[in-house]
């Protein structure tokens, strides 16, 4: 049983450092940030690891705690790394909030008619079609 924990203590702790490397070699922030996130899941799995060989439920405590903070951590990490048109960011007046949803409606209005003119024109060429009508007979 011993040997099975060497060797996943031992996996646990490779991952650790190739982890380690990933995030002082990382080339953008986000690489970095995967790195710290896949750093939380090795210490979670330490945890467990350390858990399951001393059969003590008190770290299940910390199990929960870590991973919330590991999971909450990573969801600051990506709103802040996440790229957003400066223009969306800004409070609109109500005259440009109303301009918006003119122009909107407009554009629904415009696709409702052209959907319309298409599917008029499709019942024509089926009824046509069915009939045996065509203009070069007419």
């Amino acid at each position: 049983m011993m040997w099975i924990v060497a060797i996943c203590g031992l996996m646990l702790f490779v991952s650790a450092i190739l982890v380690l490397v990933r995030i002082e070699r990382g080339p953008s922030v986000l690489d970095r940030m995967v790195g710290v996130d896949v750093m939380t899941s090795i210490l979670l799995g330490a945890l467990a690891l350390l858990a399951a060989v001393t059969r003590r439920s008190d770290l299940l405590a910390v199990f929960v705690v870590v991973s919330v903070v590991g999971f909450l951590g990573s969801v600051a990490l990506a709103r802040i790394a996440r790229r957003e048109d400066p223009g969306k960011r800004r409070i609109l007046t109500a005259e440009e909030e109303q301009a918006i949803d003119a122009a909107q409606e407009a554009a629904d209005q415009a696709e409702v008619a052209a959907h319309d003119i298409d599917l008029e024109e499709a019942i024509e060429q089926v009824l046509d079609a069915q009939t045996g009508h065509t203009e070069e007979s007419e």
